[in-house]
């Protein structure tokens, strides 16, 4: 009997991805996993005040842009059912701007009071 030569470490061969009816290769499988938190210190509170502050002068933009834009918007249409003139479209600006200006009281009585 002749002695069988010891077992040699054959490089495991890659599979040939397999191909769906589509012609195309299966997806890979992969898993994922959520990236871990960084250690460090939180955000300074500066930097938080700027970015509150940051998005109050968004919202005051906003809520005087709007109501403006909605009035003229009516305005105009009012003033093409009517036939002609721009009575409606002048009353749609003021109205806007009335609401306007009370919806950034509003939005900055309630941020003070927020901030208190």
């Amino acid at each position: 009997m002749t002695p069988e030569p010891p077992d040699e470490e054959k490089p495991e061969e890659e599979e040939a991805p397999r191909v769906s009816s589509t012609g195309l290769p299966d997806p890979p499988e992969w898993e994922w996993k959520r990236p871990k938190a960084e250690k460090g210190r939180p955000p300074a509170s500066s930097d938080m005040r700027s970015f509150r502050g940051m998005g109050v002068g968004m919202s005051i933009g906003f809520v005087m842009v709007m109501p403006v834009l909605l009035g003229v918007g009516i305005g105009t249409w009012l003033d093409r059912l009517a036939g002609g003139g721009n009575m409606y479209l002048l009353i749609g600006v003021l109205l806007g701007a009335v609401a306007g200006f009370t919806l950034m009281i509003r939005l900055v009585d309630r941020m003070n009071r927020d901030g208190e």
